[in-house]
């Protein structure tokens, strides 16, 4: 905003609120409007892109150099059989380009299925919570033995 001065000159003025008012890319006073639910599961996918992107990042890398270390022995194999060692370059890089590729796949899809790991306290604290339920416990053999009479000669004793 702008406010002539005395000599007729405009100064800017920093006020916040007219510039909040005055923006021109949306009415700020009306409610946003409701997210469709094709947006949601858009805004859901990038987010879960966005968290395993580096997931499969580390895939590709580890995939390609498993890919170019095997590249590296059949291209050397090759080079030597058909005497072209130009076949070493490539045989390396369309290994480690494929490994990678299908690495990185499968990161991807690991990665979705699979949340962080339990610590060790919480694997302690679950394990000890079903030993303590009812259902869990061995029934003793006295109990058993109790059903056992209970069933032949009723309830007598």
């Amino acid at each position: 905003m702008s406010k002539p001065n005395q000599e007729g000159k405009t100064e800017a003025i920093n006020d916040p609120y007219a510039e909040f008012l005055d923006s021109k890319k949306e009415n700020k006073l009306e409610p946003q409007k409701a997210e469709s639910a094709r947006a949601r599961k858009l805004n859901l996918l990038k987010s879960k892109f966005h968290e395993m992107k580096g997931s499969a990042y580390q895939g590709f890398i580890m995939g390609s150099m498993i890919g170019g270390g095997f590249g590296l022995v059949f291209g050397l194999y090759n080079a030597v059989v058909y005497r072209s060692f130009l076949i070493i370059p490539v045989a390396t890089l369309t290994s480690a380009a494929s490994f990678g590729f299908f690495l990185a796949c499968g990161s991807l899809i690991r990665g979705n299925d699979v949340g962080p790991a339990p610590s060790e306290l919480e694997m302690r604290l679950a394990l000890r919570a079903a030993r303590t339920h009812r259902w869990a416990q061995p029934t003793p053999f006295w109990v058993q033995q109790m059903r056992v009479y209970n069933e032949i000669y009723g309830n007598e004793a």
